[in-house]
């Protein structure tokens, strides 16, 4: 039986994907900004510096998980050394 989701219904995904929108939104001006002092402008830059330090850390360990369960789906054979990818869902032969 075959469980895995494509990478978009993972919740990896989903937790890149909102820190990533956050980060741009704040980026951006979307979500206001303190410009009032110079105090509220460094909370906002270092907050905007979190954002997107957060989302690429989120979007690099999703990568790295995808990666990680492609390669324990691989094969490779013994006497070649070459990776052979498995058949996951190998076609129904009528007769």
């Amino acid at each position: 039986m075959n469980n895995d989701k494509p990478g978009w219904m993972t919740t990896e995904f989903w937790l890149a994907f909102g820190l990533s929108l956050v980060a741009v939104l704040k980026a951006v001006g979307v979500i206001p900004r303190d410009d009032s002092t110079v105090e509220g402008i460094w909370r906002d830059v270092v907050l905007s510096a979190g954002l997107l330090v957060a989302a690429l850390v989120t979007a690099w360990k999703y990568i790295q998980s995808r990666l990680e369960l492609k390669k324990a789906r691989m094969v490779v054979d013994a006497p070649t050394g070459k990776v052979v990818a498995p058949v996951v869902n190998p076609p129904s032969v009528s007769t």
